[in-house]
């Protein structure tokens, strides 16, 4: 099974954080990748709620792609007959 690569969900919220992050002399690459995905989770957990994931590993997160994909199995289950025309 191939590993699915970490991505920030909130691309907006992702790109202000870099644009305004200021890099200390001497500091490593580690160190700002660090504080660049800790100051984007205070983000999102503030514009957001704390029950939001940040990136895609992380809780309950469904992509756009996927909801389609189970709206449409979903919709010819019941065209179907195999499930109930409305959901409970």
């Amino acid at each position: 099974m191939q590993e699915e690569k970490r991505v920030p969900i909130h691309e907006k919220i992702w790109e202000d954080t870099i644009n305004e992050f200021k890099s200390q002399e001497n500091q490593s690459y580690n160190s700002v990748q660090v504080a660049v995905e800790s100051e984007y989770r205070r983000r999102v957990k503030a514009y957001m709620g704390e029950d939001v994931p940040a990136f895609t590993d992380e809780g309950e997160y469904i992509t756009t792609h996927q909801k389609e994909n189970r709206d449409k199995f979903l919709n010819k289950m019941r065209s179907n007959g195999r499930l109930p025309k409305t959901d409970k």
